[in-house]
C-alpha cells in the first residue's frame, strides 16, 4: 500500500461579485490520475457548491486558474439557478 498523499491543490480563485463565488481544484492521483473543480457560492457565510466536476487536463502542462476556468466552460451548459462564469476572478 501507498502511504503518499493521494491529492494535492493546485489552484483556487474568488469571484468580485456578489454573493462571493470560489472555484476550488485539486489533482487526484494514482492510476486514474484526474482533477476535481468545485465551483461553489458563498451566501450569508454558508458555502454551496453549485457544479463539482472532473476533469483530465493535459499531463505536463502546467495547470493555471485561467486552464480551471477554461474547464469549467467547456462544459458550460446553462443550468437553473447556476451563477454565470465570468471574467472577474
Amino acid at each position: 500500500m501507498n502511504d503518499s498523499p493521494q491529492r494535492r491543490f493546485v489552484a483556487a480563485g474568488v469571484s468580485t461579485l456578489s454573493p462571493k463565488f470560489w472555484v476550488l481544484c485539486y489533482e487526484h492521483g494514482g492510476i486514474g490520475y484526474h482533477y476535481h473543480i468545485a465551483f461553489f457560492a458563498i451566501r450569508d457565510g454558508v458555502a454551496s457548491v453549485q457544479r463539482a466536476e472532473q476533469w483530465l487536463g493535459n499531463r505536463g502542462r502546467p495547470v493555471t486558474f485561467e486552464l480551471v476556468v477554461e474547464a469549467l466552460r467547456a462544459d458550460d451548459e446553462p443550468r437553473p439557478g447556476e451563477p454565470p462564469l465570468d471574467d472577474h476572478w
